[in-house]
């Protein structure tokens, strides 16, 4: 659950800095806009989704097979 909810946050901190900044264009080159789409990118594995890592921390404090291939 802990992983999921620093994946959830650093998003958050990132999209708040990068509407921060005013850009309203896409560049390959400038650093928040790369870091921005590695954190998106990063987001969409579902381990690092925040919701799915908390329903299979709960399902393994339940007693419950993780459901997944991954743990």
């Amino acid at each position: 659950a802990a992983l999921g909810r620093v994946f959830r946050l650093t998003k958050e901190a990132v999209q708040i800095l990068g509407g921060a900044s005013g850009g309203s264009s896409i560049y390959l080159d400038v650093p928040i806009q790369r870091i921005n789409r590695d954190i998106e990118t990063l987001n969409m594995h579902a381990l690092m989704h925040a919701t799915t890592n908390q329903e299979l921390y709960g399902r393994v404090l339940c007693g419950l097979e993780p459901n997944t291939l991954y743990l």
